[in-house]
């Protein structure tokens, strides 16, 4: 038998949180019933496309990029050969030609889905856990 200072969670009134059983009751009328947690929709996977070119791709990267699906779990990094004396104007002429997202790669940038990650002339770029 239970001493008197006895607490039972599944008996009580009102929504508690049992701490030795880790569970929620709640209760209105007559013994209580555990409360389901909500389970969370598991995240997809997010790939990353690796996309290299030469100092004259242009040209092929905007007929890519116009193809590629806004809805897909894919980061895209490209990655192209520039002169480094000169300022890219890449984020720029391939976005008139996709509706996907496309950023300059910064130190430490996550690699997002649905975006296209474009390297800055003279820099190198290395991927780690998702960041570049």
């Amino acid at each position: 038998m239970p001493p008197d200072n006895y607490y039972d969670c599944r008996k009580a009134k009102v929504t508690s949180t049992c701490q030795s059983h880790k569970k929620t009751y709640h209760n209105k009328k007559g013994g209580a019933k555990p409360v389901k947690k909500r389970t969370r929709k598991p995240k997809q996977p997010l790939f990353i496309v690796g996309i290299g070119s030469s100092a004259g791709g242009l040209e092929a990267l905007s007929e890519l990029v116009s193809k590629l699906p806004t809805n897909a779990p894919l980061g895209y990094v490209v990655v192209q050969h520039m002169a480094p004396q000169y300022r890219s104007m890449m984020v720029e002429l391939l976005a008139r030609e996709t509706k996907v997202k496309i950023v300059g790669i910064k130190n430490r940038t996550k690699v997002a889905a649905n975006t296209i990650h474009i390297t800055p002339p003279n820099h190198d770029v290395e991927i780690r856990n998702g960041v570049l």
